[in-house]
């Protein structure tokens, strides 16, 4: 099977680029916007590395010199997560150039750097969606060079991931990947073994481009077992698939199948029709083996049909374009020897240095033997009062060992202990209780209509929270969606007390940035309860999301009583109790910025109208 399929299903799951414009759009775009504002933080990384992958499959000189700036650039601001990125974008660049052996040392870069990414932000599921990503790459990389073993070993790595995190479109590309290289090594009843295996998981979410490419590329293997008939509904419902999203690649893989089906079944007249339309497609997309394939099928047709001179005319054209194919095998064979000098001479290299270090050690236990022999004799003299040292010595750095140990356990129950707490008490049980209070009230006055939405509303915010209950950090747009919930669920509770906005700067991208879950509830629990639910008329919370450096600041503003007068209406007991939801808000945010002082982590404003309480969190992107 042709080695586009794997550069698409690659770019499938690696690009960046958005849908929403075209990616030369986006790419004019954010160079404006890097010209304009030349800024040196973590936003400034995404970008270069967005305009890079835009630039991937055309400029890539100019890719590359977007991807360096962006490495640089992650290297002197420490984010590993940048730093991953860039070298991960550099091995795509790398492989579309060719260079092979660069684009492998670039994935096992962004391995190392993402392991020390993730060993700080602790986030299993995005490390490994992340090093997924770089499998199939390498499996990409492999699969291009023939060396089909290693291309299945990392396509099977990204299988098992997107298996075990229930990430169904990766699992099937991982799938339709692997069903690629045994088709390639000629096992094709394997080969679609592992195909069907990707259809049934894309069809489950209708996956259309999955479904394109998977079913184009097991017609092709039927086709090698000259089970045309079984074929050509496969192809027929690849091309549904490629057409539900206007992809013309997996299209003309499968209109090219077709050609081939109706030539066995000696209908010309379809067979020339599909030759004559995958012939033209694949042209301008350098697709040269559907040009050959197809070339030769119209070849054989006008020869079935006495038309000496087109006949002639294809048959030259499917030779030109043969001998192109075996050329660029020519080269990658002698990519693969350059490669395998290469890595010999790193190996030769790395033994002449383990060597050199070798003579070097035993030069110095030679000199140290020498010594040895010379100061033994002084050695024995004061051996009891340097033991006696020694043991001293000893003793106390045993000592400071268990007191660090016992302090880092004492650490690490804290954070267990907080954790805890969090989970827990995450969604404070009193809302909870009057939750379902409101919906036992509307069911009781047969008010349905009120009774269902309050229902499938606190349905959705406790699936969120049990789904978000075992994860440290979250994409802030998912967390926002979850505090809009709550929100709604109180303004059904107490009709007409309050309204509320919530705000993000245009900077910040909410789909990218991550965010620890429900960090704000317990501050908007206290302006609802403290501030709002005691003032006359209707009120109004304003939640505030803005960059400030690398930090995240975050508001919390309504136009309550205000905290003095909202203090008078509590009894002594209430003025002597603290808020759980707020105590651990400012563990977690204590523990999530390393600082040692829990107090001052929220601030508080005192309004001419009401209060505004404030945080600062530091700024985590996803990569």
């Amino acid at each position: 099977m042709p080695i586009f399929i794997l550069f698409a299903v690659t770019f499938c799951l690696i690009s960046t680029i958005s849908v929403a414009q075209s990616p030369s759009e986006m790419v004019d775009s954010l160079k404006k916007e890097v010209q304009k504002h030349p800024a040196q933080d973590s936003l400034q990384v995404n970008r270069l590395l967005t305009i890079a992958d835009g630039l991937a499959y055309t400029e890539l000189d100019e890719a590359m010199q977007y991807a360096n700036q962006a490495a640089e650039l992650a290297e002197k601001l420490q984010l590993y997560g940048g730093q991953a990125g860039a070298q991960r974008q550099k091995a795509v660049i790398y492989m579309n150039k060719g260079d092979y052996l660069n684009a492998i040392d670039a994935c096992h870069r962004a391995l190392q750097l993402s392991d020390k990414l993730f060993e700080r932000i602790k986030d299993d599921k995005g490390q490994s969606l992340f090093n997924a990503t770089i499998y199939n790459a390498l499996g990409a990389i492999y699969l291009d060079i023939e060396q089909l073993d290693k291309a299945i070993d990392n396509f099977s790595k990204l299988v098992t991931i997107a298996h075990r995190l229930n990430e169904p479109r990766e699992e099937a590309v991982g799938l339709g990947n692997i069903g690629e290289a045994y088709t390639r090594k000629g096992a094709y009843r394997k080969a679609i073994a592992y195909f069907d295996k990707a259809v049934t998981i894309a069809q489950k979410s209708n996956d259309y481009l999955v479904l394109a490419f998977v079913l184009g590329n097991k017609g092709v293997a039927l086709n090698f077992l000259e089970k045309y008939t079984s074929a050509l509904p496969v192809f027929e419902e690849s091309i549904k698939n490629a057409d539900q999203v206007n992809d013309v690649r997996f299209k003309t893989i499968s209109i090219a199948g077709l050609a081939q089906c109706y030539f066995h079944f000696n209908q010309y007249d379809l067979s020339e029709k599909y030759a004559k339309s995958a012939y033209e497609l694949a042209k301008p997309m350098g697709l040269i083996q559907q040009q050959r394939d197809a070339a030769k099928v119209l070849s054989m047709i006008y020869e079935k049909q006495n038309k000496s001179m087109p006949a002639l005319s294809y048959f030259k054209e499917s030779v030109t374009l043969n001998d192109s194919l075996i050329s660029k095998a020519k080269q990658l064979e002698l990519t693969r020897r350059d490669m395998k000098f290469e890595q010999e001479q790193r190996e030769i290299i790395l033994n002449a240095e383990i060597k050199q270090k070798q003579t070097e050690r035993n030069a110095v236990l030679g000199i140290g033997a020498i010594l040895l022999v010379a100061v033994a004799v002084s050695a024995f003299f004061y051996k009891s009062k340097r033991d006696a040292d020694l043991a001293t010595l000893i003793a106390f750095q045993k000592q400071q060992e268990a007191e660090y140990q016992a302090r880092f356990a004492e650490y690490q129950a804290l954070v267990l202990e907080i954790e805890n707490k969090v989970l827990r008490a995450q969604m404070n049980p009193h809302f909870i209780f009057n939750a379902l209070n409101s919906i036992s009230s509307y069911i009781t006055k047969n008010d349905s209509e009120n009774a269902n939405e309050y229902l499938a509303k606190f349905a959705e915010l406790m699936r969120l929270v049990l789904e978000n209950s075992d994860e440290k950090l979250v994409l802030l747009n998912e967390d926002l969606k979850a505090l809009r919930l709550y929100m709604q669920l109180e303004t059904l509770r107490l009709p007409g007390k309050f309204s509320f906005e919530i705000t993000v700067d245009k900077n910040i991208d909410s789909d990218e940035l991550l965010f620890p879950p429900l960090i704000l509830q317990p501050l908007v629990e206290n302006s609802i309860w403290h501030g709002i639910a005691n003032k006359e008329g209707t009120g109004k919370i304003k939640i505030v999301i803005s960059k400030e450096g690398e930090k995240m600041y975050c508001a919390v503003e309504d136009n309550g009583i205000g905290r003095k007068k909202a203090a008078s209406l509590r009894s002594p007991v209430q003025l002597g109790r603290k808020s759980m939801g707020i105590e651990l808000t400012k563990k977690r945010i204590a523990i999530y910025d390393n600082t040692q002082n829990p107090e001052n982590t929220i601030s508080y404003t005192d309004l001419e109208e009401g209060t505004r309480a404030e945080i600062k969190l530091p700024l985590t992107l996803q990569f």
